[in-house]
Formats: C-alpha cells, structure tokens, sequence
C-alpha cells in the first residue's frame, strides 16, 4: 500500500514545527536563566546587586543555585519563578511571591562535603555533623550570598548555632565546644 504524499508533506510539516518549537523553547530556557533576566523584574533588583557584589557571581549564576541540579531540576525552577509572573498578572497574594529555594545537594554540587573545612579561623564547625543529621545548608549560611549590599561574606551569626543548639540537643554544648581558640569577652553566652 502505497503512503499518499500528503502525509508524507504533513509529517515533516509537523516535524519542522516541532523542531521550531524545540529551539524556541530551548533558547526561552537559556534566556530565563541568565541572571540579567532575574534583575528585570522591580523585586529581583536588591537581590541581583548582592549577588554580583558576591564571591558567588564569578562561580554560580541564579538558576545554578535556586534549582536541583539537572535539566529536570532547572525546568522545575523556571516553573516555580512563574508564580512571581502570576502574582504581577491577576494581584493574588495568598502566599509569597517569591519561592527560591537553595537545597543542600545543590550547595554541594560545588562544595563536596568532605573538602568542607571542619574549622574556620577560631570556630569549629563540624560541617559533616550537621549533614549526617539533614540540617539544610542555608540553616547556617541562608544570607551568605545575598546577605548584603556591601559585598562581603555574611557569617552565620553566633546567636543562629546558639538558637538551634539550645532548641535541638538533649545536652547544651559549652562554649569550647565551637571556640577552638577560647571564648573572648563580650561574646554571648549559652543559655542555661
């Protein structure tokens, strides 16, 4: 049974639009993810500025960060930036406008977990610890990339480990137990 050209003309129609569509698509992906597209809108602007004035901007870029890694994971992240289109769009504002979250996997895509240092300058911090137990990277270090407008790294704050500590262990830590160097004055103490 001879095929009729026809269908033949309108299978590689519908291969060419496909083919169109998947390009289109494909650069839409690639220009949605570029961190100038996350600065276009009004709310992203603060955000943008902390990130370029960061260690991070030569290393990570929004999408690399604010999703899973994988093509999977980037598309998800696309899907989850279009609640902040749809908020603009119809004003509904039952939730939060912006959802960008950081997973700790993503976190050590670029930061392995046993290259993690277990101490940095008079404070130990037993990275490995904290991730045998599923405490997110950002539970410490959730403003370090776009934690300020000056450029600098922000640290977590000694109040942060004192607050999940106090509220997570059986048995509160002494102050030696992170001061490798000793306690200096002024510094807060533990709560009894």
């Amino acid at each position: 049974m001879r095929v009729p050209r026809a269908f033949w003309l309108a299978l590689l129609l519908l291969l060419v639009v496909v083919g169109i569509g998947a390009v289109g698509a494909w650069g839409v992906m690639r220009y949605t993810a570029s961190p100038g597209f996350c600065a276009s809108c009004h709310v992203m602007q603060t955000r943008y500025v902390s990130w370029q004035r960061s260690p991070h901007r030569e290393r990570a870029t929004c999408i690399q960060c604010h999703s899973e890694p994988g093509p999977w994971g980037e598309l998800r992240a696309h899907l989850n930036g279009t609640r902040y289109l749809y908020v603009m769009l119809t004003g509904e504002k039952s939730g939060p406008i912006l959802r960008a979250t950081v997973a700790s996997e993503t976190c050590q895509h670029c930061h392995a977990p046993l290259t993690l240092p277990e101490a940095t300058g008079s404070h130990r911090v037993l990275h490995g610890v904290h991730l045998a137990r599923a405490i997110e990277c950002t539970a410490c270090h959730g403003g370090l990339v776009h934690g300020s407008l000056y450029g600098h790294q922000a640290r977590p704050a000694m109040e942060t480990c004192v607050g999940c500590h106090a509220r997570e262990s059986q048995v509160l830590l002494s102050c030696r137990t992170c001061h490798v160097e000793g306690v200096t004055a002024g510094v807060a103490r533990l709560p009894r």
